[in-house]
């Protein structure tokens, strides 16, 4: 919560999938979400047989972006592999060219991406063309 000394975590649900597996779904507070992606549709209007899905470009942004915000090490961690894992992907066709919004958004986390993937905050800021 901001300007105050409470602290509000991502809350998640549970979605069980019809293999047995369950696969958790990470919620962040509407103030903490600095980044959405245009693809970012309320849950009470999506169409069950045609579902949003983020580009890969605004996957990479959101990843970067959330990595530090995450309550713990092991989430932190997994969106820094994550970002790699995407950024890598995209560089393999072409330069990652990233919209205004996106590369506001990469900033906030650059840091904590580069500390946590294996990959100091130089080759981020240089392969996102910052």
């Amino acid at each position: 919560m901001p300007n105050s000394s409470f602290a509000e975590f991502s809350q998640f649900v549970v979605y069980k999938h019809p293999s047995g597996k369950n696969i958790q779904i990470d919620f962040t507070p509407e103030w903490q979400s600095a980044y959405v992606p245009a693809a970012a549709t309320m849950i009470g209007s999506i169409n069950s047989t045609n579902l949003p899905y983020i580009t890969p470009l605004d996957l990479l942004a959101l990843k970067i972006n959330t990595c530090g915000m995450r309550p713990t090490a092991a989430k932190k961690s997994r969106d820094a592999q994550d970002a790699l894992t995407v950024a890598e992907m995209l560089l393999k066709h072409g330069p990652i060219v990233l919209t205004h919004d996106q590369k506001e958004a990469v900033r906030v986390g650059i840091e904590d991406v580069g500390a946590l993937s294996g990959r100091h905050s130089s080759w981020w800021t240089s392969a996102l063309q910052l």
